[in-house]
């Protein structure tokens, strides 16, 4: 079994960008696997805040999943 505190997710420079506008932090990992983003497990709260803007990230059609 692994435990880890934070997930590796494929998404671009478009998706850092409108997370960083929101003041939400993610550590870009592109220089090891291309296009994928470290995202540490924070409280519950922030995890909350991370998902309602990956969700307006995804209804903007980021993603490609609008």
């Amino acid at each position: 079994m692994s435990v880890a505190n934070f997930v590796l997710v494929k998404m671009g420079a478009q998706a850092v960008e409108f997370l960083e506008k929101r003041a939400i932090f993610v550590r870009n990992y592109s220089h090891i696997i291309p296009e994928h983003c470290r995202i540490s497990i924070g409280t519950r709260e922030q995890m909350r805040v991370l998902a309602k803007n990956m969700g307006e990230f995804t209804e903007r059609g980021g993603f490609g999943l609008a």
